[in-house]
């Protein structure tokens, strides 16, 4: 049970922040910079990661909800990997791109 207090504390932790930093490059003009957008891409990614994985570890930790089922696992397995590619991809195009920025100045 002690173990679900890290759990919530990180998911709530990410949920605040992800959302704030969405909120900020969304509503503030001057964060439309190129470099926001990824970050923008980059926070969505977080939050589909945390809110997908995150509540069947409570649900196991407090309520003992035991098995998955094939299809929930399938799908779990799923957005996992795909949010951890599409992640990954966002983090390239950021280095690339101030790779660019750097080696090719305006």
């Amino acid at each position: 049970m002690w173990i679900s207090i890290p759990f919530v504390i990180s998911y709530a932790a990410a949920l605040l922040g992800n959302s704030l930093l969405l909120f900020n490059i969304l509503t503030k003009r001057s964060l439309h910079e190129p470099t926001d957008p990824f970050l923008c891409m980059l926070s969505g990614a977080d939050l589909v990661l945390s809110k997908r994985i995150v509540p069947q570890a409570l649900a196991i930790l407090w309520f003992h909800a035991g098995e998955l089922s094939l299809d929930r696992c399938i799908s779990q397995v799923f957005f996992l990997s795909s949010t951890f590619i599409y992640a990954s991809g966002i983090l390239l195009v950021m280095a690339f791109d101030c790779y660019i920025a750097v080696c090719y100045p305006l």
